[in-house]
């Protein structure tokens, strides 16, 4: 009873800093008082990241060592596993749909901002509205370890990306990378391999 009490008034709390800490970092005339309105702010945008932080590791399986900035949301109906020392940027989107799917991303993971990993998709055949209409194509998606990820990229449903590979900035993922790769473009190729030793 207490915790679900202190849960909601801290979520409460943080939508109160960062309503009226913004609007009066915007009404106050002095520097020092608009720069100490936003350090309170700041503390609300940050109690509002540590309440979704703790929703997110009690609904999918993300090691105690992974961590993701402000603005990612990681959701879906499927199964997410996030292993050890992963870090997400800020504003990725990482979405397990329907319920059958899954994402798996490895250990020590750099995954850059504004990354999105989802396993679905509209239907790429046929008329639009159809798509819209119809069921969507779905497949899980697999990270290895050590995988660098660029801003920009997309992931779609059936990739696997290999152990120790790179994907360039701005890139589609559409296909697996192999271990040891440098992937970039639209669709991402191999650019190159690299040297594992």
């Amino acid at each position: 009873m207490w915790a679900a009490t202190a849960k909601l008034m801290s979520k409460l709390l943080s939508t109160v800093i960062l309503l009226g800490g913004g609007l009066l970092i915007v009404a106050a005339r002095n520097p020092r008082i608009r720069r100490r309105l936003g350090q309170i702010q700041a503390l609300g945008r940050n109690a509002a990241h540590e309440n979704y932080v703790g929703e997110v590791r009690t609904q999918f399986t993300l090691h105690e060592t992974a961590r993701f900035s402000e603005g990612t949301l990681v959701y879906g109906s499927g199964e997410i596993h996030i292993a050890e020392g992963t870090y997400l940027g800020r504003h990725c989107y990482v979405c397990a749909q329907p319920a059958a799917a899954r994402i798996d991303i490895g250990r020590d993971c750099a995954i850059s901002h504004n990354v999105h990993i989802r396993t679905a998709s509209y239907r790429k055949d046929g008329d639009f509205v159809q798509a819209v209409q119809s069921d969507l194509e779905w497949a899980n998606i697999r990270i290895g370890d050590r995988v660098w990820i660029g801003a920009h990229v997309f992931i779609t449903g059936g990739v696997t990306i290999g152990d120790n590979s790179i994907v360039g900035a701005n890139s589609v993922v559409t296909r697996d990378v192999p271990p040891n790769s440098i992937v970039g473009g639209v669709p991402a190729r191999l650019i190159r391999s690299k040297d594992p030793s």
